[in-house]
């Protein structure tokens, strides 16, 4: 830990880079942004458009869809206030304050956008979906199933999200993003389906999808937790500004690119381990408890009463 804050010290605050788009010989020159230059209260179509289809989505299958297929259950009030609170998610990272210091000035902030696309969301709009929806859903549809069962195998569903991450944090790819918002947008979709699908195994409810007991949750928890600790490791060591996008801009409160770059690892390094082992944590807690209720079951079981003889 002691190795971590020395990477906040000496020459982090004055580092000897280039920003050729303003000519200054290290970062330490950069212009500062204005005061509440943070506050953008701008909203984007795409993503008010998408997430507000997809609640539409939702609320017509727990109703319209529902009685259509002459289904009895409901959607639970949890469940519904879940998918409320995962279009929210969308929303807050995708426009606002937010998004705006992540596009423009701060990728320390563009990786908190990240981690609650990819570690928050996703878990509220799994457990958003009752089971009996996805039992009536694979039985008008066998193809969907057998796609369903194959992505969110463990292996295949942790390949599809890392491989996914790893890409897009490709210095070239990322700077890419940057400069293109139709490919920021695909970026963003792409990390949020995969993070849906990597999330399935640990949180899913779909009896048809289910392959992982408590144990195996939390083997591939632990594993899952590696990519993005290794990828955040690499990021905070960095001796240069690996995107270079943020090493262009005006400073936000005065912040050094190489220190926001190391901001940003950190932030995939130990707040989305936290997450992680949360979660593990959870599954452990659930295990002991239903473990624990098994063995005490046999002992409280009523006697059965001796038959009078005779």
């Amino acid at each position: 830990m002691l190795g971590l804050w020395r990477l906040f010290l000496g020459d982090a605050q004055a580092h000897p880079g280039i920003a050729p788009i303003l000519e200054v010989s290290d970062y330490s020159q950069l212009p500062d942004a204005p005061p509440g230059a943070w506050i953008d209260w701008g909203l984007h179509p795409s993503t008010i458009a998408g997430t507000a289809a997809m609640a539409a989505f939702y609320f017509y299958a727990m109703g319209p869809l529902r009685e259509r297929w002459g289904l009895t259950q409901e959607a639970s009030s949890g469940q519904k206030w879940r998918m409320v609170a995962a279009m929210l998610v969308i929303v807050v990272c995708l426009n606002g304050p937010l998004h705006h210091v992540a596009d423009n000035y701060l990728f320390s902030v563009h990786m908190v956008q990240h981690l609650l696309l990819t570690l928050v969301m996703p878990m509220l709009f799994i457990r958003a979906w009752p089971d009996w929806f996805f039992t009536a859903l694979f039985n008008r549809s066998p193809n969907l199933l057998s796609f369903a069962k194959l992505v969110t195998l463990p292996v295949p569903a942790f390949l599809l999200y890392n491989g996914i991450l790893g890409l897009w944090h490709i210095p070239a790819f990322y700077n890419h993003t940057m400069e293109s918002h139709p490919v920021h947008i695909a970026e963003h979709l792409m990390f949020m389906v995969t993070a849906v699908i990597c999330w399935w195994p640990v949180v899913g409810t779909a009896k048809e999808l289910q392959s992982l007991q408590h144990f195996g949750k939390i083997v591939y928890l632990v594993v899952l937790g590696v990519p993005m600790k290794a990828l955040g490791a690499i990021i905070t060591m960095a001796n240069d500004v690996l995107y270079t996008w943020y090493a262009h801009v005006p400073r936000m409160w005065g912040i050094d690119p190489l220190y926001d770059q190391r901001i940003g690892g950190i932030i995939m390094w130990v707040p989305a381990g936290f997450i992680v082992w949360g979660s593990i944590g959870v599954i452990f807690v659930r295990w002991y408890r239903e473990e624990a209720g098994s063995r005490s079951t046999p002992a409280n079981r009523p006697r059965p009463v001796p038959r009078p003889l005779g």
